[in-house]
């Protein structure tokens, strides 16, 4: 019977042994998957961050791109606007040489018909005088 207990304790002090090594892995692969879950929430908060970063990013981007957007179209019509600016230019400079030729024209008419007018009043004059000299002599 003594055989038989000290048999039966050697067992049991055995399985006790190996029981605390099963425990001891158990509890070593508790706290292992707990920092594994530990790392991978970590992981999907970075994640999350890193998405929120994207997409604030991408609202930068696009809002830069639509200011490029705006000031393209900006330059655009500046450069209409210059343009229609010259054409008006072009055609007041034409409309005032087409006028200043006109005016030159009117101008040097008005000036021989001064002439005229003069040289006929001398004519006049001049025969006044020669008829008054006639009447005279």
């Amino acid at each position: 019977l003594r055989a038989s207990t000290a048999s039966i304790e050697v067992e049991l002090a055995g399985s006790r042994g190996e029981a605390r090594t099963s425990l001891q892995r158990s509890m070593a692969a508790v706290a292992s998957q707990q920092t594994a879950e530990d790392d991978i929430s970590s992981l999907h908060t970075q994640l999350a961050l890193a998405r929120e970063g994207e997409a604030g990013a991408l609202r930068a981007v696009e809002a830069a791109l639509t200011a490029q957007r705006a000031a393209e179209h900006a330059s655009d019509e500046a450069r209409a606007d210059r343009e229609v600016a010259l054409a008006r230019e072009a055609a007041v400079r034409e409309e005032l040489r087409g006028r200043e030729s006109l005016a030159a024209g009117s101008l040097e008419a008005k000036v021989n018909t001064m002439m005229n007018a003069e040289a006929r009043r001398r004519e006049d004059h001049t025969s006044v005088l020669a008829e008054g000299r006639a009447l005279a002599a």
